[in-house]
């Protein structure tokens, strides 16, 4: 170490980033603080289809659960409020991307022929396969049964 200006200089990074800390008489920051950090940065720096992108992963990640958008916002470090104007302004809702997310799950889960209908709709949070069924013909016009024996038939 040596003296610059009355400022202690180290040569090693971990020593200058102490001594840094020291001078602005300050501790180092808790790791969740700057997690914190990093995400409402990167949150304000996302592209809207990188948003998009970034919440349909915590969407496949968490299915079957489906989270509020009360909880991906503070896993986001935001508001649902400032999420929904950033979906807005993507063009979609939070609402959308989970009916997104569950019919794209749906389609991987009934071309895999070894899961059941009902273990589909299990998978991706439908309450039961009834639901799933009447979601899944509204989104696609054919009902699960139908679209599967399609892709059986290819």
């Amino acid at each position: 170490m040596r003296l610059k200006g009355g400022v202690v200089v180290s040569q090693n990074h971990a020593d200058c980033q102490e001594d840094a800390w020291l001078l602005m008489d300050k501790t180092p920051p808790k790791l969740s603080d700057i997690r914190k950090t990093a995400r409402s940065y990167r949150l304000r720096n996302l592209s809207s289809e990188r948003l998009v992108e970034f919440v349909e992963s915590i969407l496949v990640n968490e299915l079957p659960k489906i989270p509020t958008v009360r909880a991906i916002s503070e896993y986001l470090f935001t508001t649902p409020r400032t999420l929904g104007r950033r979906l807005s302004l993507a063009g979609t809702t939070y609402h959308q991307i989970v009916n997104d997310v569950r019919l794209r799950q749906a389609k991987k889960g009934l071309a895999n022929s070894a899961m059941s209908i009902s273990q589909v709709s299990v998978a991706n949070g439908y309450r039961d396969a009834s639901n799933f069924s009447k979601a899944f013909k509204l989104k696609t016009g054919q009902s699960p049964s139908q679209y599967r024996a399609i892709l059986r038939s290819e």
